[in-house]
């Protein structure tokens, strides 16, 4: 029996609307200078264009990724290196020094799923070389590195608030080192604008929230709640995506976000949201503790940790078993396709590492049946 509908990202609630107690951590929307635009990769492309990286140069990539943080170096032809990661993710020191050369002007570096990375080292490694840092905190927008917050550490940051955010775009990117040269924003227009508040509505009730709408949407949209079930990519196999969709268009690279996400995100990060999802995911750790053929990624949740996701690890037979859960309308992400490279962390996880929703927007119900249903598919035969 699959389950119903249940929505992968955060979907838009009344509750939403309404300005709450914020969360006591420090949080990048507290940066002075910050500059939103319609998602997290063209925040990239727009700091890659900051320092003027060009054809020919070369930026360090974490083996372990999501197309969006490619794409923007495709637009422009700079080559990706590659390096390695360990089994919690972390960058590997030894690994950057076999990748950098001389062409090589910038770095980027993940805080995944929302657990901050061993940034403090690759700061001190990036300053040694003088290469740019690109700190990108898309799954993180609160924690610590050390003793200092994330979002502090990069000569850049690039962000994706729409990952925690029920809303249709949002992306941001501040510098930390300098101030920002010629960024010109503008508004993507009236109609871009009308059409995120209404597509943040649209998609909502189509997963059963904000009653009030659905006599006006509910027959508009049905819900998008599995990917279609892929083969395995080719390694080095990069898909060059021609979006038609302005969040994730390089023609878009000088919008600004909609006027909806803003306002929400001037809202910043609620206790709400910080402790619920906090609460999910221990959940979770609870949940799967006893399968013997999953893991969670990270087991131990630090003050100060708000998760984006829940990391799981299939331990045997992941092909058969992220099929099976598809089929069965599992809410679940999965980076499958990588660039080609020596890290045996990522060519694992590539397969293996599903993430699972644990965002503010669903109910402990439904997190509770989204445990349940990988406990009984992903079970001894």
């Amino acid at each position: 029996m699959s389950l119903l509908p249940i929505p992968r990202t955060p979907v838009l609630r009344f509750i939403d609307m309404v300005r709450s107690s914020q969360s006591e951590c420090a949080n990048i929307f507290d940066h002075d200078e910050l500059y939103y635009c319609p998602s997290g990769r063209i925040a990239i492309f727009n700091v890659l264009k900051q320092m003027n990286i060009a054809h020919d140069d070369e930026v360090l990539m974490p083996s372990y990724h999501c197309l969006s943080m490619l794409e923007p170096l495709q637009w422009i032809d700079v080559k990706a290196k590659f390096f390695s990661l360990d089994s919690n993710l972390n960058a590997i020191l030894p690994s950057l020094d076999q990748q950098r050369t001389e062409k090589t002007k910038a770095m980027l570096m993940v805080h995944y799923f929302g657990f901050p990375s061993n940034i403090e080292e690759v700061r001190e490694w990036c300053q040694s070389y003088k290469i740019a840092l690109i700190e990108d905190c898309s799954h993180a927008l609160i924690g610590k590195g050390g003793e200092r917050n994330i979002g502090t550490f990069g000569d850049f940051v690039v962000a994706s608030p729409r990952k925690f955010f029920p809303t249709y775009d949002g992306g941001l990117f501040y510098s930390n080192e300098s101030d920002m040269n010629d960024v010109s924003q503008s508004s993507l227009g009236i109609r871009y604008n009308i059409k995120s508040i209404i597509n943040d509505i649209e998609t909502s009730v189509s997963y059963g929230r904000l009653a009030l709408f659905s006599p006006f949407f509910s027959k508009r949209r049905k819900p998008n709640v599995s990917d279609s079930v892929a083969p395995r990519a080719q390694e080095g196999n990069i898909v060059r995506k021609k979006y038609q969709d302005p969040r994730f268009s390089q023609s878009s690279s000088n919008g600004s976000v909609s006027w909806f996400s803003r306002i929400l995100f001037r809202n910043g990060v609620s206790k709400r949201s910080y402790e619920t999802r906090r609460d999910y995911y221990q959940y979770y750790v609870n949940a799967f503790a006893e399968n013997k053929l999953v893991k969670s990624l990270y087991k131990d949740l630090p003050d100060g940790v708000m998760p984006y996701v829940f990391p799981l690890v299939i331990l045997e037979n992941e092909d058969a078993y992220h099929k099976l859960l598809k089929k069965n309308n599992v809410p679940m992400f999965r980076w499958d396709e990588l660039g080609d490279s020596e890290c045996e962390v990522s060519k694992y996880y590539q397969y293996k590492l599903i993430q699972l929703p644990c965002h503010e927007g669903l109910s402990k119900g439904e997190i509770e049946l989204i445990a349940n249903e990988v406990n009984t598919l992903i079970a001894p035969a």
